[in-house]
C-alpha cells in the first residue's frame, strides 16, 4: 500500500478508533459505542509496527487486500462458469472505494472484509463451513453490531441449500456468533480491566444499542440517506494536505463507471427478479435466470440480492443517522454481481465484456492519484466543500 503512514495526522475519524487502540494497549476504558474488535485489531497494528500512521493502518490495508482475494473467490464461487472471479479482482482491486477506507484506520473495510468471507464461506457444501460462517459472522458483529445482518444471506443459504438440517443450522451458526461475539468483547474488558462476565457484555451492547438509536437528526454535515448512495451524492474526502505547489488527498469516492454499473445492475435484477417472483426464476430449467442472451445462476443471483438488501436494510428501516461508507459492505457485493455479468457477457461477447472492463481501469486510472494521496498540482486557489471543511476542521 503506497505510503500508508500518510498522512502523520489522523484522518476523518481515525481519533475515535486510534485513541482507543491506544488505550487498550494502555490499559483504559474504551470510550467508543461499537464493540471493542476493530480497535483491537488496530492496537495489534501498533504494537507490531509502532503508534504511527503506518501502525494505525496496517490491519486495515491487510483487511482490504484480503477482500481482493475474497471477492474473486466469492464470484469464483457464485457464478463458476464464466471468467467472474477475474472481473471482481480487478473491479475490487481498482475501486476507490475499496481502497479508500484500506488506507484509514476506520472500521467500515474491515467488517466488509469479513462480509465477503462469511458469504464465501456460506456457500460451502460441508459442515464445517456453516460453522465457520457461524464464528466469522461473531467477528463481524465484533467489528459493528450492523454485522448481525449476515443472518439473512445465513437464512438465504440455508433455504437455497438441498437436505436436511437446515433448522438446526440456523440456530446453531448464530449460537456459534455469540460465543465469538461475547469472547471479543470480554476480551476488551478483561484489556481495561473491567468486568467481563456475561451480564456486563450485554449491559454494555444494550447501552451501545440505545445510543444508536438515539442518533436520528441527520444534522452532522457527513451524513447522506441510503438512497442517495445509489448516485453518490456525499462521498466524503478521508484527509487533504495542500504542499506548496502540490496537493494530495484521499477520497472515498468509487470508480463512477463501476459505481453506475452496480446501481444500475442492483435496482434493475432486483425489479426483474421481483416481476418475475422468486419461485417461477428458482424452479427455471436447469435453475438458470435468462436476462437477454446473458444467463446467470438463478441460485447466485437471489443469494447475492438478499445480501445486498441484507447489508442496506439497517439503513433502510431505522432512522438512524446514515454515512455513505456503511454502503461498503452492500457495495462489495454489488461488484461481485457485475463481476457475474461480465464474465456471463464474456461467454457470448468476449470483445464486450474486455472492452467494458478497459474502461473502468481507464476511469481507475484516471482516478488514481485521488486515491493514492499522490501529489497533483495545486489551483491557486484550492476548492474546499462545505463538508470537507467541516471534517478538516474537526
Amino acid at each position: 500500500m503506497h505510503e500508508l503512514w500518510r498522512p502523520p495526522f489522523y484522518a476523518f475519524d481515525e481519533h475515535h478508533f486510534v485513541d482507543n487502540a491506544r488505550n487498550y494497549l494502555l490499559g483504559s476504558a474504551d470510550g467508543n459505542d461499537h464493540p471493542p474488535l476493530g480497535k483491537l485489531l488496530i492496537a495489534l497494528g501498533m504494537e507490531l509496527f509502532g503508534d504511527t500512521g503506518a501502525g494505525w493502518r496496517s490491519a486495515p490495508a491487510l483487511f482490504g487486500a484480503a477482500s481482493i482475494a475474497l471477492a474473486a473467490l466469492l464470484a469464483a464461487r457464485l457464478f463458476p462458469a464464466g471468467p467472474a472471479w477475474a472481473f471482481a479482482l480487478v473491479f475490487v482491486s481498482l475501486d476507490g472505494f475499496a481502497i479508500g477506507y484500506s488506507r484509514v484506520a476506520l472500521l467500515d473495510g474491515m467488517l466488509a472484509s469479513l462480509v465477503l468471507l462469511c458469504l464465501v464461506l456460506l456457500l460451502g457444501k460441508s459442515r464445517a463451513s456453516l460453522a465457520a460462517a457461524g464464528v466469522v459472522g461473531g467477528l463481524a458483529l465484533s467489528i459493528k453490531l450492523s454485522g448481525v445482518c449476515y443472518l439473512v444471506p445465513l437464512a438465504g443459504a440455508l433455504l437455497l441449500r438441498p437436505g436436511s438440517g437446515r433448522l438446526r443450522w440456523l440456530l446453531l451458526a448464530p449460537a456459534l456468533s455469540s460465543l465469538v461475539y461475547y469472547a471479543c468483547y470480554a476480551l476488551g474488558l478483561w484489556l481495561v480491566h473491567e468486568a467481563w462476565t456475561p451480564a456486563s457484555v450485554w449491559q454494555d451492547t444494550l447501552l451501545s444499542l440505545q445510543h444508536h438509536a438515539s442518533l436520528t437528526d441527520m444534522q452532522n454535515p457527513a451524513t447522506s440517506s441510503w438512497y442517495t448512495w445509489f448516485i453518490p451524492s456525499k462521498p466524503i474526502t478521508l484527509w487533504r494536505l495542500v504542499e506548496d505547489s502540490s496537493v494530495r488527498s484521499v477520497t472515498s469516492r468509487g470508480n463512477p463507471l463501476l459505481w453506475w454499473f452496480c446501481s444500475s445492475s442492483v435496482l434493475g435484477l432486483s425489479g426483474v427478479l421481483l416481476w418475475r417472483g422468486v419461485g417461477p426464476v428458482l424452479r427455471a430449467p436447469g435453475a438458470v435466470f435468462q436476462l437477454g442472451p446473458l444467463a446467470l445462476p438463478a441460485r447466485a443471483l437471489v443469494f447475492s440480492l438478499l445480501a445486498y438488501w441484507a447489508f442496506l436494510a439497517p439503513w433502510i428501516l431505522t432512522r438512524r443517522d446514515s454515512y455513505y461508507y456503511h454502503y461498503l459492505p452492500s457495495y462489495l457485493v454489488a461488484i461481485v454481481l457485475v463481476a457475474g455479468l461480465c464474465g456471463a457477457l464474456y461467454q457470448r461477447r468476449r470483445r464486450w465484456a474486455l472492452a467494458l472492463a478497459g474502461a473502468v481501469v481507464a476511469v481507475s486510472a484516471w482516478y488514481s492519484p485521488r486515491w493514492a494521496g499522490l501529489p497533483r498540482s495545486a489551483p491557486v486557489a484550492p476548492k474546499v466543500s462545505a463538508l470537507d471543511r467541516c471534517l478538516l476542521d474537526s
